[in-house]
């Protein structure tokens, strides 16, 4: 498999507190890389790229290893030795897998792949229990792959488009990933509410288009709800209907335009959907006490 191909390379580009930043050398195509560990025992790899041909990627395992990866974009093959069977992955699938220490190969098509991986250590490992245990831990070793869902997708894109820098990247890192983590072994254990990421995601575009917003009808159709049924969970999750709540997004996002100095009160007004600035500066009062010319 590949053995003729060339072997993707990658190179050091920092190192963080958590880890290290690599990019994809100019002669293997172009993307990054990026390890972290966490105190946690978690060890988090994420991957955008595209080779610009097909190419090997060595598949070193120094130790046994357990864990899951995501992939949302590309295709990559893998065979390890012992194993007569190919396993793949392409966008819009997940695998758990479980591995002992040995040399593999993998090969990269050339597109664009986009991953998100989660490793367990050891000490990780010991406290798992039950179901989450079975899954990962019973059976033969190996890699099981199964669709990626949506609401996994939702969290695993969030790790690829970090707005942060510096140690607040960090800090978002490990919180995604924990979340990640914990939305696995919740759905492993049947413990996640089916509609959570639904919700999660109509509440995202609404403050995502804040300055011109789906319908309510719109929304509770991509979720997959009635308006009526829409509304009501909604209150239920962020404790106001959901016009009510862009009413909030919408305001604190212009206090904070108005605050750093980002925008004055007409570029703000519209940033956020007011096309009125007289009722822009009404709403605002309301909210704040004071008109958003005194900030």
């Amino acid at each position: 498999m590949g053995s003729t191909l060339a072997c993707i390379q990658w190179k050091a580009e920092r190192d963080t507190c958590c880890g290290r930043d690599f990019i994809l050398s100019p002669e293997s195509g172009t993307g990054w890389m990026r390890c972290r560990s966490f105190a946690s025992g978690l060890d988090l790899t994420l991957a955008d790229f595209c080779p610009r041909r097909r190419a090997n990627l060595p598949l070193h395992l120094d130790g046994p290893v357990v864990g899951v990866s995501f992939y949302l974009s590309g295709s990559v093959r893998c065979r390890f030795p012992g194993s007569e069977k190919t396993i793949a992955i392409r966008g819009g699938e997940a695998g758990a897998f479980r591995l002992a220490p040995q040399k593999g190969e993998g090969e990269a098509e050339p597109c664009r792949t986009s991953l998100v991986e989660l490793r367990f250590s050891a000490a990780l490992l010991a406290h798992l229990g039950g179901h989450v245990r079975t899954f990962f831990m019973a059976g033969e070793e190996g890699v099981r792959v199964w669709p990626l869902s949506p609401e996994g997708a939702l969290i695993a894109r969030d790790l690829l488009v970090c707005p942060y820098s510096g140690v607040a990247r960090e800090l978002f890192f490990e919180a995604k990933a924990l979340e990640l983590l914990a939305y696995v072994f919740s759905r492993v254990e049947g413990t996640v509410s089916d509609d959570f990421f639904a919700m999660r995601a109509a509440r995202d575009r609404l403050v995502r288009e804040m300055a011109d917003p789906p319908d309510l009808k719109e929304l509770a159709r991509e979720a997959g709800f009635s308006r009526s049924c829409f509304a009501e969970r909604f209150r239920e999750l962020y404790g106001m209907p959901p016009f009510a709540y862009l009413r909030e997004q919408r305001m604190e996002t212009a206090r904070m335009l108005l605050i750093s100095g980002k925008a004055n009160v007409t570029e703000a007004a519209f940033t956020v959907g007011y096309a009125s600035l007289s009722h822009f500066a009404r709403a605002f009062r309301e909210r704040f006490g004071v008109s958003p010319s005194s900030l």
